[in-house]
């Protein structure tokens, strides 16, 4: 014969071995430092107020989930920046008339707004009276752009240019981004970071355009892009909550 236990026991006894299992949970999340931050990166703002420049402008939304000396990072990066790397794509002198006039056929690449988001983890270092944080982010995005394909006549005080064809062309970008920063705090609600990074993106796809005979013909735009330009990654306003 079977022990019987009766249901009221069976719910007391569930409801106490629930309770043990989460209550650790719960304290040790009140012993750590949680908070959650939002930001935007004014390092493109901050280099033209300096008299720098960039040829491109790019946007940064930052947030952030500190706890335990460790961030969570998600980034949404709004540019318009060329993946693909050259603005000439294809060019062919098609008439030589020289020293009147000589024509070409050619194709260039234009950037659109493109996005690319950034997912990561960052690790403060131990014993160090600055708080210095390093490590790394993951990135994924479009690049977005397009091709102009035009006749060009350069005449002795005159150019001309008529469009033949234009076609978009959407690169894929996947990569890495080492990232060593610094972050400040002014008060409980406001903070200012610096971080440096050199991002490694893989960037895939092709183009698509015409030739001088009016045939489509394709073009590669695989390519490894090292971004130099970020080695100042950003320069960020975080606000705590």
């Amino acid at each position: 014969m079977g022990l019987e236990i009766e249901p009221e026991i069976m719910k007391r006894s569930f409801c106490l071995l629930l309770c043990s299992l989460i209550s650790p949970l719960l304290w040790s999340q009140n012993e750590l430092d949680r908070h959650i931050e939002f930001g935007v990166d004014l390092s493109c703002i901050i280099i033209r107020a300096a008299g720098g420049d960039r040829p491109y402008w790019e946007l940064d939304l930052v947030y952030r989930e500190s706890q335990g000396g460790k961030d969570l990072r998600f980034r949404l990066n709004v540019n318009k920046y060329n993946w693909f790397g050259f603005q000439t794509v294809d060019q062919k002198l098609v008439e030589d008339k020289q020293p009147v006039s000589v024509s070409y056929f050619q194709t260039e690449y234009f950037p659109k707004v493109s996005y690319l988001a950034g997912i990561g983890l960052t690790k403060y270092l131990q014993n160090n009276d600055l708080p210095v944080y390093y490590g790394i982010d993951g990135n994924f995005g479009i690049g977005r752009g397009g091709t102009v394909t035009s006749r060009r006549t350069v005449m002795l005080e005159s150019e001309e240019i008529s469009i033949v064809d234009s076609r978009s062309a959407n690169l894929a970008i996947v990569g890495l981004s080492p990232v060593l920063g610094l972050k400040k705090a002014f008060s409980d609600k406001l903070l200012l970071g610096i971080e440096f990074s050199i991002p490694v993106n893989l960037v895939l796809g092709k183009l698509d355009y015409q030739n001088e005979a009016g045939e489509l013909f394709t073009r590669s735009a695989n390519r490894l892009d090292f971004r130099m330009d970020k080695l100042l990654n950003d320069i960020v306003i975080l606000v705590r909550f």
